[in-house]
């Protein structure tokens, strides 16, 4: 251990006890004892999920030190453990500390919570019977509107009997003023969601009275 005899400043460089011994002019000499602990620096690291759709969590794991604490989040199970689940509902950023005597410099981890895409429900068959009830043959969206939309339906020869550029519409069952035979009949749909990429959908649908 070096003291500096001016300041009485002192870098100690292992642990233990030490006695200084010190004289301010005009006083008597004085003796103090103390204990020096040396108190280990360590790196907090976390790992865990960085991207997530809203609704799913993941598990947070801090590292390198005895105990932690996290900054308080309503989204983490607990905030004084190792492992916290994180549910953000948003983009969050999650910071961590040694809640023991180690040195270190919090650790943070940012996850990125991105939207559920909407989806396209389709039914297979429709009874266009005008007793109000399944009487169109149309897509739904459990989100918003797509931002592009083509439907196309096909009778059993291949004959396009129906399409539509506009999701709110649908196929009443007829085709030139007529009604097309009870059957099964052929869709194909093509669409977006705003932000997401083009996507098909096709199968049967069932026409009946």
């Amino acid at each position: 251990m070096v003291i500096n005899p001016l300041t009485g400043e002192f870098d100690a460089t292992i642990p233990g006890t030490f006695t200084i011994t010190y004289q301010v002019t005009g006083n008597c000499t004085a003796t103090n004892t103390f204990v020096v602990t040396i108190v280990p620096s360590i790196v907090i690291a976390i790992s865990g999920d960085a991207v997530l759709t809203l609704g799913e969590s993941t598990q947070l794991v801090a590292s390198g030190a005895t105990s932690y604490i996290w900054s308080s989040d309503p989204t983490l199970s607990c905030t004084n453990c190792a492992n916290p689940i994180a549910t953000p509902t948003q983009t969050t950023t999650y910071t961590v500390q040694t809640a023991g005597e180690e040195c270190a410099e919090p650790a943070t981890i940012t996850v990125v919570v991105n939207p559920i895409e909407p989806k396209l429900i389709v039914p297979n068959a429709f009874s266009p019977n005008n007793d109000g009830t399944n009487d169109v043959f149309r897509a739904t969206s459990t989100g918003g509107l797509p931002e592009t939309f083509e439907l196309m339906i096909y009778d059993r020869w291949g004959n396009k009997v129906y399409e539509a550029s506009n999701i709110t519409l649908g196929w009443d069952g007829t085709y030139k003023g007529f009604d097309c035979e009870l059957g099964v009949y052929v869709f194909s749909i093509k669409y977006n969601f705003t932000g997401n990429t083009t996507k098909y959908l096709s199968g049967n649908l069932t026409l009946v009275r």
